[in-house]
This record gives structure tokens, sequence and C-alpha cells, in this order.
């Protein structure tokens, strides 16, 4: 997926426009649900990416796992409804952003961990709050801070790989 929007929410939902739904394929392993485009392997080393929006709505689950993609994960409305994730990215981007769709404030998360590799990067807003933060960035990953508040961070980098903070 290039574009994916998540949603927490109380029952898992998935929305893309009808004209694209023979370009991916649905199935489920265990109790993963598996969202791939239909390409292959060398299409995706040479970049090729589809650029088609999806919107999951998803329960708090146990890992999300993007492969050459684009995430965007919308914060909660209030501390009482501050999301926690964990992410593992590989060539793909993370977003988090601050406003829904509809203009409302949505930058609450509460415990982010987050592992990026092979490329990845995070990218984090202006504004909002997490209460704790862990990172893992490897093989070239990058973090960007634009200023979110962040009560507790924990960040594990190799050499490859960087992280551009703002002090507040």
């Amino acid at each position: 997926l290039e574009d994916c929007t998540i949603i927490t929410a109380d029952t898992a939902r998935l929305e893309m426009d009808k004209h694209y739904k023979g370009s991916f394929t649905f199935r489920t392993n265990n109790d993963s649900l598996v969202i791939e485009a239909n390409r292959t392997a060398e299409e995706y080393a040479r970049g090729y990416r589809m650029g088609l929006p999806v919107t999951l709505y998803l329960p708090p689950v146990e890992m999300i796992k993007m492969k050459y993609g684009r995430i965007t994960l919308l914060g909660g409305t209030d501390s009482t409804k501050a999301v926690s994730q964990k992410i593992e990215l590989s060539n793909s981007h993370l977003q988090l952003v601050t406003l829904d769709r509809r203009g409302s404030k949505a930058d609450w998360w509460d415990k982010l961990t987050i592992v990026a590799q092979e490329n990845a990067e995070i990218h984090f807003p202006g504004n909002g709050t997490i209460n704790y933060l862990d990172v893992t960035l490897s093989n070239n990953s990058s973090m960007h801070d634009r200023g979110v508040q962040v009560k507790s961070f924990l960040l594990k980098m190799d050499s490859t790989s960087s992280a551009a903070l703002r002090m507040q």
C-alpha cells in the first residue's frame, strides 16, 4: 500500500475506492489481515508503488507491519483516548497527524513502539503529546521531529541512521 491511514476504532473496517478492488489481494494469516498490492518483489525493489488510498479503522492491535508503503496514524482526540501502537516499517514512511479529515484535533498518543529499518522514515507533527515513545532505527532509516511533546523517550539507532530532534 502506498497510502494507508490508520484510525483507532472499536471495530475493524477497511475503506477503499471500489475502482481499485482488483489492484489488491486481501487474506488472513492466523489473526493477521494481509493487504498486498498485486506487484512482484522486483517491482517493489525498482521503486514501483501504487498510490491508492486506503483507510483502516482498527481496534488496538498487536503489531502493524508495513513494507514499501506509507502509513498515516491519527492520534486520539483527548488523553483518555490516546492511541497506542506497535509499528514495524521496512522501506516505508510513517506520518503522525494531529487533525482528522473533518479538522478535529486528534493529537494524543499513549505508547508508540516503532521499529524502522531499510530506509524507513518517521515524521512527527509540530504539536501533540506522546506519553511514551520507543524508536529503533537501522539501515539508513530516519526520524524527524517537528516539536511534538514526548514525555518519555527511548531511541536506539545504528551508525547509518539519523534522528533530527527538536528540544523544548
